[in-house]
């Protein structure tokens, strides 16, 4: 390392140390975000103190993740974070995409836009915490999985030492986040064919395939659809239906998305918590928070499949980046349950806010 690169990492090194001293509880996000790095990047100046740097062998990385025992999985976007407790079942993966297919850790990987990971100390309020950090090609969190039961340490300080990367040093290079490209105008597009592709979905997924067919992006899907396949509803429609459910007892499908992970869980929700514009579940095994100023729009969709229509409720951000999907719970070969579709129905169609449901839920 030069004299120059060292003396740019100490001065970096010392702005963190003076944000965090100020601001004690700040996430690393956060963090990063105040003093001009990427959050890949703030792991990275912890290398040979307190992080580790892996290599990129992602998939045996995550095959080893089952000896992990119980953990603590978290994703997230900036306007969605998603916190799971479970262990890792099945994991299949590949050079491009994978899986993790569990009651508790349920999980949709995009390694193609994966960049780098890290084992993290950090000392929190509950004494050490232990974890691998996943961040994607352009330096953002993917997910961090978090050591729960100390019995297991042995395991994790075995994949540390078997993914440890022979470069330890604190300097961290990312790409630029690419640029969404622009849309396409609403005139070039085949509108009625596209509709038309729409009616013959027999699978939800192939809704992508779609879109990508007619050049749209997913809000101009959305828009294009004609409102008998898709309509907005007001983004204050999220806590009413998660209020809801949890007084109906209504099990239901989150996905959390970013631009390297979905992470889904299935299942009751039972605390439903406004906090200071944030909405929250905060249930034993899940937790959710949602920056609710961060929604910029929400959508009612109806896709078609084999087994019926399939009902979502989809949240966006300002960038026109999907955050977040509420389903209700359903397996393929089952049709869509009608008490679910009820409750999604209930939203007004003209995008004006729900009927007032208790501001704090939990069902019994």
């Amino acid at each position: 390392m030069s004299m120059q690169t060292e003396d740019r990492t100490q001065g970096l090194q010392q702005r963190v140390a003076d944000f965090k001293r100020d601001n004690p509880r700040s996430h690393a996000r956060d963090v990063a975000s105040a003093v001009g790095v990427r959050e890949v990047q703030l792991a990275a100046l912890s290398c040979g103190s307190t992080a580790t740097r892996l290599d990129k062998r992602f998939r045996e990385l995550y095959e080893a993740l089952p000896t992990l025992g119980e953990t603590k999985t978290m994703a997230r976007s900036d306007a969605v974070v998603i916190e799971r407790w479970g262990t890792f079942d099945k994991v299949e993966i590949g050079d491009h995409m994978g899986q993790v297919v569990g009651e508790e850790i349920d999980l949709r990987l995009f390694v193609s836009r994966w960049g780098s990971a890290f084992a993290v100390t950090e000392q929190g309020p509950r004494g050490e915490r232990l974890s691998i950090q996943v961040f994607d090609d352009a330096g953002d969190s993917v997910q961090k999985v978090y050591l729960e039961d100390a019995a297991n340490r042995a395991a994790y300080d075995a994949l540390v030492a078997a993914h440890r990367a022979d470069d330890q040093g604190p300097h961290q290079e990312v790409g630029a986040p690419q640029p969404a490209p622009p849309e396409k105008p609403d005139a070039d597009v085949d509108v009625a064919g596209f509709q038309k592709a729409w009616d013959k979905m027999q699978d939800t997924h192939d809704f992508y395939m779609i879109m990508r067919r007619f050049g749209v992006t997913r809000t101009q899907a959305l828009r294009l659809g004609g409102r008998e396949r898709a309509y907005p509803v007001s983004t204050k429609g999220l806590a009413y239906v998660l209020a809801q459910a949890s007084q109906r007892e209504m099990p239901i499908m989150l996905f959390v998305s970013n631009r390297g992970i979905i992470q889904i869980h299935t299942g009751l929700v039972k605390r439903v918590s406004p906090m200071e514009g944030w909405l929250n579940i905060l249930d034993p095994r899940l937790n959710l928070h949602v920056r609710e100023s961060a929604l910029a729009a929400g959508w009612v969709v109806k896709k078609p499949t084999k087994d019926g229509i399939v009902t979502s409720l989809e949240l966006y951000d300002h960038k026109g980046d999907n955050v977040l999907l509420v389903f209700g719970k359903r397996k393929p070969g089952t049709p869509e349950d009608t008490g679910w579709r009820g409750l999604a129905g209930e939203l007004p169609t003209d995008g004006s806010e729900p009927p007032r449901s208790t501001a704090s839920a939990e069902a019994s």
